[in-house]
């Protein structure tokens, strides 16, 4: 088959990559407007080093490439909490139905907030504290074409620092195309005008999807290039254990020292209700990142398909 093929040379690229990684952080790092738009949603996905976007088949598949929400058959609540470093909270939420046939649309909220201390002079004790933000909501649509899907969302966007207040718009547009056993897709995010004269952080993602035998294991890999980073490279792999049980395990590397480059590890389940919850479903996932000189990352997500 030629989609695991090329599934093991993007592989072959991330060895590469890690074999020439710089000691250097790419110059435009930090540089971004709303950079919580790059913090990876879903579980699943995170456990997989985010390597998303030819896959993109759940309702948390609308932050890596929409047109992935054309094969949702059933209504879908999904919901994750990151717990990261530095006292930041990121959550994401996203409900997606079908609207006709080949449509499905969907509503989402990404946001990040921490608590800054302020001080008016070179003190050991703050004067006080205040919370920064910074959120999206979202609205999206894909549609199916025969066996390529196309989708987009609409997001807006909103920045507060203390006593600062931004607010912008940006969209994502992705193509999926799917076969049997396997799918390809790519995705443009973030694309939109400057936010406070700093530009948003687009990013232009390529990915792929493959079954490598009749009952797994599912092999997924992106190649990723955001305009603040340099290009990384993602594989990963799920394992789904009676269809209650999914082991995944990825590998995420860049060509510059990046503190997320490394492997991620992740662990599903999944159960039916029972009597008058008997057709809705239930997921529950969790990935970990271990995130080299920062600190270590624990997602946790659930899926409701009703």
């Amino acid at each position: 088959m030629k989609a695991p093929t090329a599934i093991v040379a993007v592989a072959l690229m991330a060895v590469s990559l890690g074999a020439r990684a710089q000691a250097d952080i790419n110059e435009n790092a930090g540089t971004r407007a709303v950079p919580f738009l790059k913090m990876e949603s879903g579980s699943r996905a995170a456990a997989m080093a985010g390597a998303y976007t030819g896959l993109a088949d759940d309702a948390d598949g609308l932050f890596w490439n929409p047109a992935g929400l054309a094969g949702i058959a059933a209504k879908q609540l999904t919901g994750t909490q990151n717990f990261s470093f530095g006292g930041i909270n990121h959550e994401t939420v996203a409900y997606a139905r079908r609207l006709t046939e080949k449509g499905v649309g969907a509503v989402s909220f990404q946001g990040a907030f921490a608590e800054i201390e302020r001080r008016l002079g070179d003190t050991e004790e703050a004067d006080s504290l205040f919370t920064a933000s910074t959120y999206g909501f979202g609205l999206s649509y894909s549609h199916a074409l025969s066996d390529l899907a196309v989708g987009g969302t609409l997001k807006l966007l909103q920045e507060r620092f203390d006593i600062e207040n931004h607010t912008g718009v940006a969209i994502d547009v992705g193509a999926l195309y799917n076969a049997d056993d396997y799918s390809v897709g790519v995705s443009v995010l973030s694309l939109g005008p400057e936010l406070d004269d700093s530009a948003l952080p687009l990013t232009l993602r390529a990915g792929g999807s493959a079954m490598l035998a009749d009952d797994g294991p599912l092999a997924v890999a992106d190649i990723v290039l955001p305009n603040d980073d340099d290009l990384s490279v993602r594989v990963g792999l799920e394992q789904w254990f009676f269809d209650q049980v999914a082991l995944r395990v990825g590998y995420h590397v860049t060509g510059a020292e990046n503190p997320n480059k490394g492997f991620a590890l992740g662990l599903g389940l999944k159960s039916e209700g029972t009597k008058s919850l008997e057709h809705v479903e239930f997921e529950l996932d969790y990935a970990f990142i271990p995130e080299d000189g920062i600190a270590d990352a624990h997602r946790v997500s659930f899926i409701t398909r009703f």
